[in-house]
């Protein structure tokens, strides 16, 4: 490991040398602060020697890097980060990131990391519930929050029930899985002039959207994003395994499958929905806004009627990570709120840090008195299509129906998840 010497500039642009300097006046001041007041000095000292101590805890927060090696790689879904965060990173702690982007569904990871991690990465980016899963099989190294003091900036509103004290990880992004469509391409039933409904890619009946539309309609490759889509359209929760809605989940998918171009990646239907060759697909919220805008722009984003996946992805360190302080290092520089906010806005997903989100006084205070745009996503990223709704269980009081209709992946055992393996290699065998 190369050892970055304890001269390192930190993010205030400090050394370490300097930061101990501060924190010896500032220690002595607050002895002698605390001394005076002992000796029939005011109580009024007190606010003063405590902000002080929490100024030098912050300062020892900030510099306690720990020895930084000279590389630290990452396993990634595709199309999901800013390049040029990861440039500044490199550049600022003169390192190099290998980065992989060629994951496209949950088992890529789980493959990964049941097999302990063969090609040695240090991060990967890891949903919700299989970040729990991970977490029970013992796969993944604990974080130390020492590393990371970005952790503050999280929302404490924001629910993690999969990791609650953020012991393994730290949200990445979060979104939502709906249909992203052309309407410029579309052939509707007669009466119908919009995507609003799962049903309009499951009904297989004669003059249905999808069989106005077959050949061009795709369902996630992702299986359990896509058996969730299925049980959504027949009225169940995701999270019923039981016999009856696996089998039902099942029919539905083999029934629509003549009908659909493909069962495609998030690389795929990028491609497919820009280019016009995909009328609608069956897509993370995310990806098809950042066609509508950089692409397509006839392409628009819906989360149906009965509602559809919400998600968040995670920060995790995999076990057997080599370089796991380095990581640690990254999660926390990617969790500065400003970078925080670069990844949202240029991959159009939705975060959890607050600061980023919402701002500090000065930025609430600004829009209580002049509605300037608080926090530091750019209003133009709100009035994306549905993402607004995305964003509703963050912001609480939803209005739109279907925040309320959004539903959440709970973490499944290894039985439960060979046996949906089994059912998806049904449904690509039919």
């Amino acid at each position: 490991m190369a050892d970055e010497s304890a001269e390192q500039e930190s993010d205030e642009g400090m050394s370490r040398r300097n930061a101990l300097k501060i924190g010896v006046f500032t220690a002595a001041g607050a002895a002698v602060g605390g001394a005076l007041g002992f000796f029939g000095g005011t109580a009024s000292r007190q606010p003063t020697i405590d902000s002080l101590s929490a100024r030098l805890l912050d300062y020892e927060r900030i510099n306690k890097l720990p020895p930084l090696s000279q590389t630290v790689s990452m396993f990634n879904w595709s199309l999901y980060t800013n390049y040029g965060l990861l440039d500044t990173f490199e550049k600022k702690f003169k390192l190099t990131m290998t980065y992989d982007e060629t994951a496209e569904t949950q088992d890529d990871f789980r493959t990964k990391l049941k097999l302990n991690n063969p090609d040695g990465f240090d991060l990967m980016v890891v949903t919700g519930y299989a970040v729990q899963e991970a977490i029970t099989a013992g796969l993944l190294e604990k974080l130390n929050h020492d590393y990371i003091p970005n952790v503050g900036l999280l929302d404490p509103d924001y629910a993690t029930p999969w990791d609650p004290a953020h012991d393994y990880s730290l949200p990445y992004l979060w979104g939502t899985t709906g249909i992203g469509w052309n309407p410029a391409l579309a052939a509707f039933p007669a009466g119908e002039t919009a995507i609003h409904s799962f049903n309009q890619i499951f009904d297989t009946t004669a003059g249905s959207f999808l069989r106005l539309n077959a050949g061009n309609v795709t369902i996630q490759a992702d299986r359990d994003e896509a058996l969730a889509a299925a049980a959504i359209y027949n009225g169940r929760s995701i999270n019923d395994l039981s016999p009856a809605a696996l089998s039902e989940i099942e029919s539905t998918l083999i029934a629509a499958k003549p009908y659909l171009s493909e069962f495609a990646d998030a690389t795929r239907y990028f491609d497919g929905l820009s280019t016009g060759e995909f009328v609608a697909s069956h897509a993370w919220s995310g990806d098809v806004l950042f066609v509508r805008e950089t692409a397509n722009p006839d392409v628009t984003y819906t989360i149906p009627d009965e509602g559809a996946v919400i998600w968040t992805d995670n920060y995790v360190i995999p076990k057997n990570a080599p370089h796991k302080d380095t990581a640690m290092v990254f999660i926390n520089y990617m969790w500065e709120a400003s970078n925080a906010a670069v990844l949202a806005m240029f991959r159009n997903y939705m975060i959890a840090n607050k600061l980023a989100l919402q701002g500090g006084t000065k930025s609430q205070a600004a829009w209580t008195s002049d509605e300037e745009p608080f926090g530091m996503i750019l209003p133009h990223v709100w009035s994306l299509p549905d993402i607004n709704l995305s964003a509703a269980p963050l912001f609480g009081n939803p209005t739109d129906p279907r925040a309320l209709k959004l539903q959440v992946t709970q973490a499944r055992t290894d039985q439960q998840n060979q046996d949906l393996a089994s059912l998806w290699e049904r449904v690509q065998a039919a």
